[in-house]
């Protein structure tokens, strides 16, 4: 995915039909990011995090100054970063008992067995994305949740792709030996 410099300059500047290719270029990669991230959501509640993302990135384009090599790929994580916490953090806060009342319609998604192991196997993968530092973790998501290429994971880190390549190695390695010594420990 490349925003091209020029059109990003364009809806700076506050080209309207600029503005509308920008946000269409970075949807698709808000949205993976927002899926990666919030894997246990439903599609709807992402889709919120998604638009409200989008929004963030329209209302800083005006103040959007170019600062060295897919700064603007950078923003546009850093938004939706800030995003996904925020709606987490909300999520958590807001958190309301709706057990009291019945549902008015049959519910045929996961089965309650179904969501509690999805749910323990998400905690379990944010328990060992928790070992690694900030920079690594971010690294994963982007890589294997959001699905982003070596390439495109470096433009937006801002660091070659072989790097990424490594990082990424070495970070897996770190959780591979982790989940070894674990096993071991348990048998």
């Amino acid at each position: 995915m490349e925003v091209q410099e020029h059109v990003v300059s364009r809806a700076v500047a506050g080209d309207r039909r600029a503005v509308e290719q920008v946000l269409a270029a970075v949807r698709p990669l808000v949205s993976r990011y927002c899926r990666g991230r919030l894997p246990w959501w439903d599609a709807a509640a992402v889709e919120d995090v998604v638009q409200e993302a989008l929004i963030g990135v329209f209302t800083t384009l005006p103040s959007f100054r170019a600062q060295g090599e897919n700064s603007f790929l950078r923003l546009v994580y850093g938004v939706a970063a800030r995003k996904v916490v925020d709606a987490i953090r909300r999520s958590v806060r807001d958190r309301v008992d709706l057990a009291a009342e019945p549902p008015d319609v049959v519910d045929l998604g996961p089965t309650p067995e179904q969501h509690l192991l999805l749910g323990e196997r998400t905690e379990r993968v944010a328990e060992l994305l928790r070992l690694l530092p900030e920079a690594k973790r971010e690294l994963l998501v982007l890589r294997i949740a959001v699905g982003l290429s070596a390439e495109d994971t470096a433009r937006v880190l801002g660091m070659s792709a072989g790097s990424v390549r490594v990082a990424q190695h070495r970070a897996l390695q770190v959780l591979r030996e982790h989940l070894r010594r674990n096993r071991r420990a348990a048998a």
